[in-house]
């Protein structure tokens, strides 16, 4: 199945096809910083299955985790809107922000992802596997 997204003016569009591999919570301090919110949203999908449709003004931020690889945060340049991450950690895989995608409803974490970082706030009550860091099978 294909679903869709964006950034928030336009400039930025993209299709993905399939099922996703993962979708995660991750309250990383960088994530909180990216979003501005308590935590992320994540959906993983295999790249090979990620379409950038429209990249008028799609930047990245190049950083490196604290697993000491790089990552590159994409965003819109225009906007501000983050959209995915790619990371060197998972090479296979585009980790796009639930926000980013016209019709997020389907979206349902199973997985959160730096739990030591979770401030009171970003507790969701939702079950699901929680790690204090990243996972090493992840």
């Amino acid at each position: 199945m294909k679903k869709t997204g964006g950034c928030l003016c336009g400039s930025v569009r993209f299709e993905v096809e399939g099922e996703p591999v993962s979708q995660f919570l991750c309250h990383c301090d960088d994530c909180k910083r990216q979003t501005g919110s308590p935590f992320s949203v994540c959906v993983c999908y295999k790249s090979q299955k990620f379409y950038l449709i429209k990249d008028d003004h799609l930047v990245g931020h190049d950083m490196v985790g604290d697993s000491g690889n790089s990552l590159c945060r994409k965003f819109c340049s225009k906007c501000g809107a983050p959209i995915f991450t790619i990371a060197d950690m998972a090479p296979d895989s585009t980790f796009i922000k639930m926000g980013a995608f016209d019709d997020p409803s389907w979206i349902k974490p199973t997985l959160e992802l730096y739990t030591k970082d979770r401030v009171p706030c970003g507790v969701t009550g939702f079950e699901m596997d929680s790690h204090e860091a990243m996972p090493p099978e992840f």
